[in-house]
C-alpha cells in the first residue's frame, strides 16, 4: 500500500473519533419488573388471647389497591373497617371464630406496585387463639392412703407458669408441704404432704393463681378431699346367744369398724361348729353356727384378713365362746400346758376337763387314739378326779399325731338328775406331733497329732446311737490353702462310733472332715442321720510352716506350730521373714512370757511394771512387767535374794525349767514328792539341785530326758525344747 493511501486512513480514524466525543447524550429509562412480596406478622404472641387479633401486613415496596376483600382468613374474619395504612404497611383486625389456629392469607395480584406489578402470594400466617381458662383437676392414688408422704397430682390440662405453694390452699394438720416443680412453666404439678396424724386434708387451688401461654388465668379447681389413714380397723363378734344356749344354730354378728373388702367365710375360724349363711357387708356381717357337739363354741377372725379402703389389715377380733347346752356333762380334750409340740418324749400329756364333776372316767377304753397315725401300740393312762384329768399316751415307735378325743358316754355326772352321761369331747388342739428320735452326729474329734506332716490322719467320728450303713460317699472334706488330693481311705468301727482315715495329699493347709447333706445313713429302726450337713467337727493343720526356720521335717516342727496356734509366741522375728530361733536358748525374760501366757491364755496382758521388785529389772526393760508378774504369782523369787535380781537374760537351764514348768502348773506352794532312792536318770543324783522337780517331770510325761539316760540338768533350754516343755505342760491343743 502506497504512503499516501495510508496517511489518507488515518486521518479519516482520527477525524471519526473526534466527532463521536462531542455528539448529545441520550436519557436513559428504568425498567421495574420485579412483584412487590408481602410478610403477614401479628404484634401478640403465639397463643394469644387477644379478641381481635392485630395482624401488620408488610410490602416490599409501596402498593396500590390493597383492600380488606384481598385478605384471607380460616377460622376468623377480618373486623370490617379496620384496615388502616399506606404504602408499603397495612393492619388490620382478625377476630377469631373458636379456640385453635387461626390462619391469615394474601392471595397473589390483589395489589399492584407503581410498575403495575401484580404482588406475590404471602407466606400463610398462623397463631393459635385460645380463650379457655385453664382448668386445675386434682388427684391421688390411692385415696385414701396409709403411705405418707401424700403425692396430689395437680394437673391444669396445658402448661401454665409458675404455681407457687403459698397459693394452694391446705387444711389440715401436717408435718410439711412441698411442690414441684419449683419453677414453670409445667401442665402438671406435685404437691408433697407430710402427715402428722390420721387427717381427711381438704386442697384447693383458687383462682386467677397461674395463666396459660395465651394469658388466660386459671379457674378455681374443686374442693378436693385426700384422707390419710393408717388405723387398722378393728372388728368384733358378738351373738344373741351369749353366753351359752341351748338352740342351735348359733347367730353371729361381726362388726368391722369401717367398711372393709376381702373379707369371705373362708375367714372366720369356728371351732366345734360349723358355719352356714355368711352374708354381708361392707362393715356388718352375719352368719349361722350350728355346733358339733355340747360344750364352748369358739369364734374368731384372725388379724389381716380384711383391708379398709386405704389398705391397712384388721386387728384381730377379741374370741367369742358360745357355750351349747344340753343339759350333760361336756367336755374338752386339749395339749397339757406343758406339753411340748412337736415332742421326741416318751409320753405325751393331754388335759381333759369336764363341765362339772364325773366318775367312773378311769378306763382306758374311754379314750379315743384312732385319729393318731404315729405307728405303735398307742396306751392311755388316766389320772385325776372330779372335773379335771390327764391322759398320757405312750408306746410311739415311730412318728407320728398323736390325736386324743373322748367319745360320749365315757364318765357319768355326780350331780342329780341321775344317768346323765357326758356328750363327746371339743377341742382346740388335740393333736400332737411326735418325732421319733433321730440319730444324730455328737462329735468329730482329731485322734491324730496336731499339726500333722503324716500322710495320712484318723478323725473319731461319734453318733447318738448305734447307726448302719456308714461308708466313704457319706464324707466330704473341707480344704484350705494348697491341699490337693486328700481324701477318706478307711473306716473302721460300729455302734455309735467309727474311726474315719483320710489321706492328707499334698501341699499345706487345714483338713476337715465333714458329714454330707446326701449321707445315707441310718439308725437300727430305720431313721435317717439328723442334723445334716454336719460340718462342726475338729480341723487338723496339715503340713503349715509358719516359720521360714522351722521345716515341717523338724522334730520340732508340730510342737511350735501348736504353741504358735495357741498364741503363746509369736517367734523371735517377724520381718523380713518370720522365724522362731529354735536353737537359741530361752533367756529368763522370755520365760516369763512363756510362763504367764500358758497359764492365762494368749489374751493376758500383764499390769504396768514398777520397776521396784528386782534391781536388774526396770519398769521399762524388756518384759519388765512380766517379770514382776511372775514373781507375784510365786513362781520365781529371782536369781538372788540380797540385792534382789532377776538375771533376764541368763539362759534358764533344763533343771531350773522344771521347777518353773511344775509351780506354773500347780500353784506356788506346789512341793514334788521326795525323790526316794533314784531320780531315773544318771546324770541327776537324789541330792542334787531340783533333783525331785525333775524326776516329778519326768513322771507326768513331760520330759524323757536329753538321750542316753541322761536329763542334762545344766544346759541351757533351747525354744525348740521349750515348745515341747509348755505344750505338754499346759495341755495345749
Amino acid at each position: 500500500m502506497n504512503k499516501r493511501l495510508l496517511q489518507g486512513l488515518a486521518g479519516f480514524l482520527v477525524f471519526a473519533f473526534t466527532s463521536m466525543l462531542f455528539l448529545p447524550q441520550q436519557p436513559v429509562v428504568a425498567v421495574d419488573e420485579d412483584p412487590p412480596t408481602v410478610v403477614i406478622s401479628s404484634t401478640e404472641s403465639d397463643p394469644t388471647n387477644a379478641d381481635p387479633i392485630p395482624v401488620t401486613f408488610t410490602f416490599s415496596e409501596d402498593v396500590f389497591g390493597f383492600a380488606e376483600a384481598d385478605i384471607d382468613v380460616e377460622n376468623g374474619e377480618v373486623d370490617l373497617g379496620s384496615l388502616s395504612g399506606s404504602g408499603d404497611e397495612y393492619t388490620v383486625d382478625i377476630i377469631p371464630v373458636d379456640d385453635g389456629e387461626v390462619s391469615v392469607d394474601v392471595p397473589a395480584d390483589v395489589c399492584e406496585d407503581a410498575a403495575a406489578n401484580g404482588n406475590l402470594a404471602a407466606e400463610t400466617f398462623t397463631i393459635t387463639y385460645d380463650s379457655t381458662k385453664p382448668q386445675p383437676i386434682l388427684t391421688s392414688e390411692p385415696n385414701p392412703t396409709k403411705t405418707a408422704p401424700i403425692q396430689v397430682t395437680i394437673d391444669f390440662g396445658e402448661p401454665v407458669g409458675d404455681l407457687l405453694l403459698s397459693e394452694i390452699n391446705v387444711t389440715g394438720t401436717y408435718l410439711g408441704l412441698a411442690l414441684s416443680p419449683l419453677v414453670g412453666p409445667a401442665q402438671i404439678y406435685t404437691l408433697t404432704i407430710t402427715p402428722d396424724e390420721d387427717e381427711v386434708f381438704e386442697i384447693q387451688i383458687p383462682a386467677d393463681v397461674v395463666e396459660d401461654a395465651a394469658g388466660n388465668p386459671n379457674l378455681a379447681s374443686v374442693l378436693f378431699e385426700v384422707e390419710f389413714d393408717t388405723t387398722s380397723p378393728a372388728v368384733e363378734i358378738d351373738s344373741p346367744a351369749f353366753p351359752s344356749t341351748s338352740t342351735s344354730p348359733i347367730p353371729v354378728t361381726i362388726t368391722f369398724a369401717e367398711p372393709v373388702t376381702g373379707f369371705f367365710a373362708s375367714e372366720i375360724e369356728v371351732n366345734n361348729g360349723n358355719l352356714s349363711l355368711f352374708g354381708g357387708g361392707p362393715s356388718l356381717y352375719t352368719a349361722q353356727i350350728t355346733p358339733i357337739t355340747a360344750g364352748p363354741v369358739k369364734i374368731d377372725v384372725n388379724a389381716g384378713v380384711a383391708a379398709d379402703a386405704a389398705g391397712n389389715l384388721n386387728t384381730a377380733a377379741e374370741s367369742l365362746e358360745v357355750i351349747y347346752d344340753t343339759g350333760n356333762p361336756y367336755v374338752t380334750v386339749n395339749q397339757a400346758i406343758s406339753q411340748e409340740d412337736p415332742t421326741s418324749d416318751a409320753s405325751i400329756e393331754f388335759t381333759v376337763l369336764f363341765s362339772e364333776d364325773v366318775e367312773d372316767f378311769d378306763d382306758p377304753g374311754d379314750v379315743n387314739l384312732s385319729a393318731s397315725t404315729a405307728p405303735g401300740t398307742l396306751a392311755a393312762l388316766i389320772t385325776g378326779s372330779d372335773d379335771t384329768y390327764t391322759v398320757s399316751v405312750s408306746g410311739m415307735t415311730g412318728s407320728g399325731t398323736v390325736v386324743v378325743t373322748i367319745p360320749a358316754g365315757a364318765a357319768l355326772a355326780v350331780d342329780p338328775p341321775a344317768d346323765r352321761l357326758n356328750e363327746m369331747s371339743s377341742s382346740e388342739d388335740n393333736l400332737v406331733t411326735y418325732t421319733y428320735p433321730a440319730p444324730g452326729v455328737v462329735s468329730i474329734q482329731r485322734i491324730s497329732t496336731n499339726p500333722s506332716n503324716a500322710m495320712h490322719v484318723d478323725f473319731l467320728v461319734t453318733f447318738s446311737e448305734a447307726v448302719v450303713g456308714v461308708d466313704q460317699s457319706d464324707f466330704t472334706l473341707t480344704t484350705t490353702g494348697s491341699i490337693a488330693g486328700a481324701g477318706v481311705s478307711a473306716i473302721s468301727g460300729s455302734g455309735s462310733t467309727r474311726i474315719v482315715s483320710v489321706a492328707t495329699g499334698t501341699g499345706s493347709g487345714t483338713l476337715r472332715l465333714d458329714i454330707s447333706a446326701l449321707a445315707e445313713i441310718e439308725d437300727l429302726d430305720g431313721y435317717q442321720l439328723g442334723g445334716l450337713p454336719y460340718t462342726a467337727g475338729e480341723v487338723y493343720e496339715i503340713r503349715t510352716q509358719s516359720f521360714t526356720d522351722v521345716p515341717t521335717t523338724s522334730i520340732y516342727w508340730s510342737w511350735i506350730e501348736r504353741l504358735y496356734d495357741a498364741g503363746i509366741t509369736a517367734g523371735c522375728q517377724v520381718t523380713p521373714e518370720v522365724k522362731y530361733c529354735p536353737d537359741l536358748a530361752v533367756t529368763r525374760a522370755q520365760m516369763a512370757i512363756f510362763l504367764e501366757r500358758g497359764m492365762r491364755g494368749a489374751a493376758y496382758d500383764p499390769p504396768d511394771a514398777s520397776g521396784t521388785v528386782f534391781d536388774d529389772v526396770t519398769d521399762d526393760d524388756f518384759a519388765a512387767a512380766w517379770i514382776e508378774k511372775l514373781a507375784a504369782d510365786g513362781i520365781t523369787a529371782g536369781c538372788q535374794t540380797d540385792p534382789p535380781l532377776y538375771c533376764p537374760t541368763n539362759p534358764v537351764t533344763r533343771a531350773q525349767m522344771a521347777i518353773f514348768l511344775l509351780r506354773a502348773k500347780y500353784g506356788p506352794a506346789y512341793e514334788p514328792d521326795p525323790v526316794g532312792g533314784s531320780t531315773g536318770f544318771v546324770d541327776v543324783a537324789p541330792d542334787d539341785f531340783a533333783a525331785a522337780w525333775i524326776k516329778q517331770l519326768a513322771a507326768e510325761g513331760i520330759t524323757a530326758g536329753c538321750g542316753g539316760g541322761n536329763y542334762c540338768p545344766n544346759q541351757a533350754v533351747t525354744r525348740a525344747q521349750m515348745a515341747v516343755f509348755l505344750v505338754r505342760t499346759f495341755e495345749l491343743p
